[in-house]
């Protein structure tokens, strides 16, 4: 790859348009070597390396209307979560406190949401969800709570395993468990099922790494940066493909600028101050 990066880099952007085109199409093969992932998320989403910023799911953006109409479940598995686990749910709500309205699913402790359609899970432990470590087990900070729906048609099998307690759990439509992801976990097949039957998993839970975003006026901020960068051709950093993000890009006057430009001026402050451009500099550009 080295030796075929160095010979296409050199090359004009439509040489190495081609010579990508080649690889992706020409020499990879098209062969699926694992079972397929009929599974996605909804709610809300913490910040990635290649896309830094806190967003709402893709799927919920482009579909509010079936967003909407799902909350009511949402809430009601919140009520149960909260009679039937209050401790749990006390120490996810005191994180959703901390966060904030911005990224909370309807009247709840969620802030996201993975689906699962007749996907059967191999063993796993579940990362990112708000659950104590074992180190800090005398202090519940939240639960992971799964429901599923089906479609009415007979199927066996789906159980929820936790093999570490040789525990397997039958759950049907109108069911609901509150468990700690965190211990490895996975379904075992189905089997005797009515033709064209259909299941679906729904988890619900607190993303621990949304406690670190901001308000969604600051996300966004930072998302419209990160799109105003990778369009700039101007911008020095500019390559043909770059996507906008780059080492230390939110420690530089050009990203506190723009915070002071879109009216987030104390965290503009915050920024330049690192330049010697604190206190009145800030507010006197910004409000001249």
């Amino acid at each position: 790859f080295d030796k075929w990066y160095a010979d296409v880099s050199v090359k004009d952007a439509n040489e190495r348009r081609q010579a990508a085109h080649h690889i992706l199409f020409d020499m990879i093969s098209d062969t699926t070597y694992a079972n397929g992932v009929r599974s996605g998320v909804g709610g809300f989403m913490d910040r990635y390396p290649r896309i830094p910023f806190c967003r709402e799911t893709g799927w919920q953006a482009n579909n509010k209307d079936k967003y909407e109409a799902s909350i009511a479940l949402f809430e009601a598995a919140n009520d149960l979560f909260k009679r039937e686990l209050p401790v749990r749910w006390t120490g996810q709500a005191e994180a959703m406190r901390q966060l904030g309205e911005d990224w909370r699913i309807g009247n709840t402790v969620y802030t996201t949401l993975t689906i699962n359609r007749d996907f059967r899970t191999a063993a796993h432990r579940d990362v990112g969800d708000l659950c104590e470590s074992y180190e800090t087990s005398n202090n519940p900070r939240g639960f992971s709570n799964l429901l599923v729906l089906d479609n009415g048609k007979q199927y066996n099998g789906f159980y929820l395993c936790f093999p570490e307690f040789r525990v397997a759990a039958d759950i049907r439509a109108g069911d609901m468990i509150m468990m700690n992801a965190h211990r490895i976990h996975s379904n075992s097949p189905a089997f005797d099922y009515e033709e064209g039957f259909e299941r679906m998993s729904v988890v619900m839970y607190f993303r621990e790494s949304m406690l670190e975003c901001g308000s969604k006026k600051y996300e966004e901020t930072r998302k419209n940066f990160v799109h105003m960068r990778a369009n700039n051709k101007e911008h020095p950093l500019w390559r043909e493909g770059w996507n906008g993000v780059s080492p230390g890009m939110w420690d530089t006057e050009e990203w506190g600028d723009y915070l002071g430009n879109n009216g987030l001026l104390d965290e503009a402050e915050a920024i330049l101050s690192k330049f010697g451009r604190g206190d009145t500099n800030t507010v006197d550009k910004f409000f001249a």
